[in-house]
């Protein structure tokens, strides 16, 4: 049918456990697609932002847990019920896009984007549990350095497709009656706006 021959060209891929693990990267620092399918960040830019993400989470997150463990007054039901409010708003919609992903592919990181709230909020709090304030300042300078890596590496470099050399090319080798396609559907409208 034409639905799963579009499907064949064009669409969400199958879910494989090393997309759970992208998406976690791309809400740490971007990952290496920043959530887009047609994107990719170099792999040697990559070192440095992934420790990083991963010394800055880990700590993070430990400490947003370490709360959990203590007695007293410090753990109260609100504290923990939040808490868990927070791990479902996170871990659901993720972990149901990603099995429902068996059925139909739907898994798409940029249209997660609504689950990196909690996400930093985790990071917050866990950077708010940690007493050495020299520590929670050199985590909070990585933080933002690692952000500012990869936005330093997805805008500086130019991924863009050239479509007006592209059409200029077809125009001049065009004969008559010949057809032009184009694969995929969604890059139809930027090779009609300069072909035209």
């Amino acid at each position: 049918s034409t639905s799963s021959a579009y499907e064949k060209i064009w669409w969400v891929q199958k879910p494989n456990p090393s997309l759970l693990g992208e998406a976690f990267l791309t809400l740490m620092f971007g990952g290496p697609r920043y959530g887009l399918d047609d994107y990719k960040l170099a792999v040697r830019f990559m070192v440095l932002p992934l420790f990083f993400s991963v010394l800055f989470f880990g700590v993070a997150l430990s400490s947003a847990f370490s709360y959990l463990r203590k007695t007293g007054k410090d753990r109260s039901r609100d504290k923990i019920f939040s808490f868990i409010i927070l791990l479902c708003w996170l871990f659901l919609p993720l972990i149901i896009a990603y099995v429902l992903s068996y059925l139909k592919p739907v898994f798409v990181i940029k249209h997660l984007i609504y689950v990196l709230p909690p996400f930093l909020i985790l990071a917050a709090k866990g950077l708010d549990n940690i007493q050495s304030r020299a520590l929670k300042a050199i985590l909070l300078v990585i933080a933002i350095l690692n952000s500012s890596l990869s936005l330093f590496f997805m805008y500086n470099n130019d991924y863009n497709i050239h479509w007006r050399s592209a059409s200029e090319y077809i125009r001049g080798n065009i004969k008559s009656q010949e057809t032009i396609i184009i694969c995929s559907d969604k890059e139809t409208i930027p090779f009609i706006y300069y072909f035209d």
